[in-house]
């Protein structure tokens, strides 16, 4: 029996190594607001997840923070030091640790302006207490379990790979650098070239540009329903980002967002491989669960199925605007009922 279970234990460990290396991975480009202002970044594609962008935590960390962070790799986990913080990635659990989140992250006092109204020591309190003579809270150490996500570290020799939202949603969010998405292809900054022009389904100054166009002719865009991977990915790392992140938890008696979605009847929608029910989840969440009136979504419109989204902007485009192409149709309309046609009968 005990020889069995031996067996047993090597055949799983083997199972695990397989996967872990049963990894397709390829460059990409990293937008920057324009086609000819790239840096690269290489995305690893895990059997059984193909659409869900994998990246080295390593490369990324770079490519976010230069050469300020550093990094150390041993069997069980990779510890990456910036700002003499460690935040250390369990390989075996798939969690991430720091007893100093605040300083690896880095003081916000580091984007002081020279000679501005506050000072760098004075940067980070937001606002003075009348009651405690205090500047800001004190950090304290945290786990961020990413299983519970339905996220995990992959392994891939001397990489260390994980969900590419799941690393920006931690990393960059406090940075204000949150702002790259993936298309299948490449990864684009959408913070300003896209929403003022596809942002907007009715938007009557609405034209192309070349930009926008190649963000929604990815693979993705060929897509007719999200990947149930890709759902589910993208609920995990949204679930992750506002539990981190969003400042009303306690306000609104928010557990975790992973019930409070599903007892508000958002999970199950959000998790939906259809792009129109998908997105519209997404904009019940932010524009009546929250209500805040500081909360925006930046792109209504995801990255699947775009290819009759993008060719309707181009008939627009064409016809100069929404407001010609109107008229356009409303004069069709008009000749092809006089040909008979009951549009009623569709």
């Amino acid at each position: 029996m005990k020889k069995f279970l031996t067996l047993t234990a090597i055949f799983l460990s083997l199972m695990f190594a397989m996967s872990a290396e049963a990894v397709i991975s390829f460059d990409t480009r990293v937008y920057q607001s324009r086609l000819d202002k790239f840096d690269t970044l290489r995305v690893y594609n895990v059997e059984g997840e193909e659409s869900v962008p994998y990246v080295s935590v390593q490369e990324y960390l770079k490519l976010l923070y230069g050469d300020s962070v550093s990094f150390n790799l041993n069997e069980n986990f990779l510890t990456a030091t910036r700002n003499n913080a460690n935040v250390e990635f369990n390989l075996k659990n798939s969690s991430l640790h720091s007893e100093q989140w605040d300083d690896f992250f880095g003081s916000y006092g580091d984007r002081a302006l020279p000679n501005g109204i506050l000072l760098p020591e004075e940067f980070n309190a937001i606002a003075v207490s009348k009651k405690n003579p205090s500047t800001e809270t004190p950090q304290e150490g945290m786990t961020i379990d990413l299983q519970s996500y339905g996220l995990h570290i992959v392994r891939q020799e001397n990489e260390i790979l994980l969900p590419f939202a799941a690393l920006q949603n931690i990393f960059a969010v406090p940075q204000g650098t949150n702002c790259l998405s993936f298309n299948g292809d490449a990864f684009y900054d959408i913070r300003n070239p896209i929403g003022h022009i596809y942002g907007h389904n009715w938007n009557p100054n609405i034209k192309l540009n070349p930009y926008s166009t190649d963000y929604y002719s990815g693979r993705f865009s060929q897509e007719k329903e999200i990947p149930a991977a890709y759902a589910k990915y993208a609920y995990g790392t949204t679930c992750l980002l506002f539990d981190l992140y969003y400042g009303h938890k306690n306000e609104k008696g928010i557990k975790n967002f992973d019930s409070y979605l599903a007892e508000n009847g958002l999970k199950e929608k959000l998790l939906s491989t259809d792009t129109e029910q998908n997105s519209e989840a997404f904009l019940d969440l932010v524009y009546k669960l929250f209500d805040s009136g500081h909360d925006n979504v930046l792109l209504s419109h995801s990255v699947f199925n775009t290819s009759t989204y993008t060719n309707t902007v181009k008939i627009i485009t064409a016809y100069g605007g929404m407001l010609p192409l109107s008229q356009a149709l409303q004069k069709l309309a008009y000749k092809v009922q006089d040909m008979g046609v009951d549009f009623s009968a569709g």
